[in-house]
């Protein structure tokens, strides 16, 4: 719980620097796509860890951490794969 806890205050932070890069319009795109491909990896570890404490109740429709883990795939294939953003930020740094 506290390494979740740990990886979430990265994806905040991550954001926050999404946020300022706006403020100052230099390398937006890049911003975006680190804070990105973070929130993809901290959400898979998150909804993993949540089924994996709640055992194989965490699965059933009692339980919400279930959707979660659902909706954490959806929202992955919605706005791009941690994949993808990887090739994407190797394109825009022009590697």
């Amino acid at each position: 719980m506290a390494g979740l806890f740990g990886d979430l205050a990265m994806m905040r932070s991550g954001v926050e620097g999404g946020l300022q890069a706006l403020d100052g319009e230099y390398g937006i795109a890049r911003a975006a796509t680190i804070t990105k491909a973070e929130a993809n990896r901290i959400l898979h570890a998150m909804s993993r860890e949540g089924v994996q404490l709640h055992g194989g109740m965490g699965m059933t429709d009692e339980y919400d951490i279930g959707f979660y883990l659902k909706r954490a795939r959806v929202l992955e294939a919605s706005w791009g794969s941690t994949s993808w953003l990887k090739n994407r930020f190797a394109a825009i740094g022009g590697y």
